[in-house]
């Protein structure tokens, strides 16, 4: 987890606008409150998105 105030480069590196602000493998950004289930499905996707790439 990063502090955007404590570390503005990478706010704007990520774009970041809101919080919380998740950033995956690069890649996946995931922003706003989330149900715990909902959080865990865009995890799982981001996961499967790294997997599929590495085939």
């Amino acid at each position: 987890m990063v502090e955007s105030t404590e570390f503005p480069q990478l706010a704007i590196r990520y774009n970041v606008r809101g919080v919380p602000r998740i950033v995956v493998n690069e890649e996946t950004q995931i922003e706003g409150a989330l149900t715990e289930q909902n959080f865990v499905d865009e995890i799982l996707k981001a996961a499967r998105k790294k997997t599929s790439k590495e085939q």
